[in-house]
Parts: structure tokens; sequence; C-alpha cells
């Protein structure tokens, strides 16, 4: 409008109308809605043929070459080429947005990546240090009876320093056994070998072996079955080593 005063009062014939086609461009660049563009374009086209027109300040042969035709034309494809750019402009800034989002997310991802490995790295230093300890103390055991061994020993005592070595043996193995189960699941090479077992019996044979120690420790123990003999698929191994630690657990923690 400011324009438009200029072109008519101020310096008229000056053709200053001609600033009326940077209308629409310059909103385009300043408003995010299409339809504000377009109405100043309007304005601005009709604020353009005004000093031709309505308030004439040109002489009537410009007033006969001037064609609204094609200066709506001229408008319309300075409006199209502008906002095409601007719009290819609007896209290239949201996929840098969206790039951004991506670099930040794979950051997060790749911090907790590295706090779950350096999480692992402390577990398996635990483990091997806690692996250190559950060997020694077999392999002490061992060592010191197996240096202990002398054959004008009584039988008694013969036998019973090779239970002791030979117990320690199978904690041995069975130590090394719970090694190769966690690398087996790590490989994705574990299965579960399911065999039919009595519940009856699998648990009589837990309850007859545990009973003994019970007993010295003056803790209850007993057994109520009323599986009626059921046949279930299980792993034997480890359901008994399960059973193992939970009985364990309890004769250690039961007062």
């Amino acid at each position: 409008f400011i324009n438009g005063y200029a072109t008519l009062f101020v310096s008229p014939g000056s053709y200053l109308e001609y600033y009326f086609f940077l209308a629409s461009p310059i909103a385009i660049t300043l408003y995010l809605k299409k339809y504000t563009s377009y109405i100043v374009l309007a304005i601005g086209f009709l604020l353009f043929l005004t000093p031709y027109y309505f308030y004439v300040v040109y002489p009537a042969d410009y007033v006969d070459r001037m064609l609204p035709v094609e200066t709506l034309c001229i408008f319309l494809v300075i409006v199209l080429i502008v906002n095409y750019f601007n719009q290819n402009n609007l896209n290239s800034e949201k996929l840098l947005s969206l790039e951004r989002d991506k670099v930040l997310s794979d950051k997060i991802l790749l911090e907790k990546q590295k706090a779950e490995l350096r999480e692992l790295s402390e577990f398996k230093t635990h483990f091997y240090v806690n692996l250190s300890h559950e060997i020694r103390t077999p392999l002490t055991l061992i060592k010191g009876h197996s240096s202990q061994l002398n054959l004008k020993d009584s039988k008694e005592k013969t036998e019973e320093k090779i239970n002791i070595i030979n117990a320690q043996v199978e904690q041995v193995e069975f130590i090394i056994n719970n090694i190769m189960d966690i690398s087996k699941i790590d490989n994705k090479d574990f299965h579960l070998d399911l065999s039919p077992v009595s519940i009856s019996t699998f648990f009589d044979k837990h309850y007859s072996n545990f009973k003994n120690l019970f007993e010295t420790k003056g803790v209850l123990f007993s057994i109520e079955d009323r599986t009626e003999n059921l046949l279930f698929k299980i792993y034997n191994y480890l359901f008994s080593k399960s059973i193992n630690n939970l009985i364990s657990n309890s004769l250690k923690f039961t007062k």
C-alpha cells in the first residue's frame, strides 16, 4: 500500500508499480500458507493496474498498450517459480531435520550399546573372578587329600579321602558343564533333550539325597506326593540342577 501511494501521488509515472511483482514472492517466503501469497498476488495485481485504469497517471497510448491478461500471467509465472524453489527448500529442511533426528537417535542407540557393552565387560570380569574361586576350592581339596593318600592307612580312611576327591572332581565337572551350557546358549546351539520322567520318582530321589542333611541340621524336611505317577517331559539334567539349587539354598538359609 505504501508503494501504491508512492506510485499514484509521490512519484506518478515513474514505473514504481512494477515493484508489485515482488509482493507475492515476498509473501511466499514470509508465510507458510499458500493462500496468503495468492491474496497478496491479487491485491498487488489490482494495485499494479491502478495507475493505468483506475487512477490514470500515464498517457492514453500507455494505457492502450497495457495488456491485463499478459500481465497477470507474468505475475503468476513469478509466483509459481518462487513457490517451486521455496517448496524445494522446505522439503530439504524437512529432510535435514529427519537426518538430524536420525543422527541423534543413532547417537542415543550407540550410547546405550556402549553402556551395555560396559556392563557385559564388568559381568564377564566378575564371572571369571567367581569362576576362579569356585574352581580353586575343589582343586585345593583334591590336591590336599591326594597328597595325604597313604597306602598304609586303613581302608576306611583311604575310601573317605577318595570319596572326597571324587566329589570334588564331580564339582569341577559340574562347573565346567555350566560354562559349556552358557557357551551353547550364546552360539544358539543349546537344545533341550526332553524325555518322559516320573515326577514322583524324580522328587523321591532328590528327597532321599537331602533328607539326612536336613535331619542333621534339625530342620523338618518331608515330601507329600499327589502326582499319581504322572509322566512329564523334562530335561533331566537341568531340571535336576534347578531342584538341587533350590533345596541347597533352603538347607543353607533355614535356621
